[in-house]
């Protein structure tokens, strides 16, 4: 996870999922961050490296995925007080 599209330091530590399924370009994992105050209300990136089973090493893509809305919504458990 990245605080900018491009550059920036990492926050956090790499998160690894081997093996998964990937159909047609697509796949899905999910992804837990064990500090959640490194979503602090900014803009977060995520970094995907990728490579076929067994073969070679990990391939950058690029751009990185701006993290949206609906997964930032962990920081409306910390509301306190009225809107």
């Amino acid at each position: 996870m990245f605080p900018a599209s491009t550059g920036g330091s990492q926050i956090g530590t790499t998160v690894m999922r081997a093996f998964l399924p990937v159909t047609n370009g697509l796949f899905t994992v999910p992804l837990e961050f064990l500090d959640a105050n490194s979503f602090s209300g900014a803009d977060r990136w995520l970094e995907i490296a990728v490579h076929p089973s067994g073969v070679g090493t990990n391939i950058t893509l690029s751009p990185r995925q701006q993290i949206t809305a609906a997964p930032y919504a962990i920081r409306a458990a910390n509301l306190t007080g009225t809107l």
